[in-house]
């Protein structure tokens, strides 16, 4: 079974990334799709294909990649498998959600997941990111590892089960951390400097993550329980109890992990 051409549905982040990198790499794209027209739009222009926020005209195809929320992924599912039938294969990009969503009586299911940071504002090496694969029959596995292995470098098979575990470890490694830039961005800001200043000890951290496991390399007032200081720290966040809470969980957290 060979996948030539593609329907994307969705718009965001990872479904800009990975239907650019399909159709670098020779792959077909029918259409986009998206419930925004305007946001169907945009991707489709960067493709060059149709776009559409209606059901009713999204375009038939080898294979339908959906890259939505996953609230929205069960009832689009259903709409799109009620239109072509049991023919195409049904792929997902999600980490929790697993690979039989598309329904009991639809046999070319899989998923295809990145573990990556994607934002459409910023160009990515699409060979770097690595593929999570799942599938429920051993055809269509072989046909989307094809797939995947012409546009990542790192691919490999991976239960659903499992994946929500990488997909929980990678919210704490990427999306909780950002977010505390995102918290130390606003201190700096109040203070009037600009969040540059950390961005050495930013990359520093990052790159300690390369050579020493994160438990050796963490540092900082909690891991030594220097209490003199983090109360300094809490009399500057007086008034924002909720960033208050988050220093005093994190740091309990790092003191706790530290001992063990």
């Amino acid at each position: 079974m060979l996948l030539k051409t593609f329907t994307i549905i969705g718009s965001g982040n990872v479904a800009t990334h990975i239907s650019k990198a399909l159709q670098r790499q020779g792959y077909i794209i029918n259409g986009v799709y998206s419930h925004t027209l305007a946001n169907a739009e945009q991707l489709a222009a960067a493709l060059h294909c149709p776009a559409t926020d209606s059901i009713d005209d999204v375009p038939a195809a080898d294979a339908f990649l959906f890259s939505v929320k996953d609230s929205a992924l069960p009832s689009l599912a259903s709409e799109i498998v009620r239109r072509f039938g049991k023919t195409p294969t049904y792929i997902h990009t999600a980490g929790c959600i697993p690979v039989g969503i598309f329904g009991d009586g639809t046999t070319r299911q899989a998923v295809i997941y990145p573990l990556q940071t994607l934002s459409k504002q910023r160009e990515v090496d699409f060979r770097t990111v690595p593929l999570f694969i799942e599938a429920t029959d051993a055809e269509t596995l072989a046909a989307i590892k094809e797939v995947a292995e012409t546009i990542s470098g790192t691919v490999r098979e991976m239960s659903s089960e499992n994946r929500r575990r990488l997909h929980l470890a990678a919210v704490f490694a990427c999306n909780f951390v950002n977010h505390c830039y995102a918290l130390g961005e606003k201190v700096m800001q109040e203070a009037g400097f600009d969040f540059s200043y950390l961005l050495p000890l930013v990359d520093e951290t990052a790159a300690k993550a390369h050579t020493l496991s994160p438990r050796a390399a963490q540092t900082g007032p909690a891991v030594r329980w220097d209490e003199n200081v983090m109360q300094t720290h809490l009399d500057l966040l007086e008034g924002n109890e909720r960033m208050a809470e988050i220093y005093r969980l994190l740091s309990r957290s790092i003191k706790d992990l530290s001992a063990k």
